[in-house]
């Protein structure tokens, strides 16, 4: 989370042809309803399928967030 408890930053992928490809936002955090939770992901990494998408290589369609 960032400095505010109500907010938090995430990482959105543009595509592997957008200028920047990756972006960074400061987000609001939700209110969670029923039976849901707030996690924290402390660490991620970048595999090579990854790559492959951000570089524009890989041939599959590129996934998308579906709010």
């Amino acid at each position: 989370m960032s400095q505010a408890d109500d907010t938090a930053l995430r990482i959105v992928f543009l595509g592997s042809h957008a200028e920047p490809c990756l972006i960074q936002e400061v987000v609001a955090i939700p209110m969670l309803k029923s039976g849901e939770i707030l996690g924290k992901v402390r660490m991620a990494t970048i595999c090579g399928s990854d790559l492959h998408t951000i570089s524009g290589i890989r041939k599959e369609a590129t996934p998308r967030f579906v709010h």
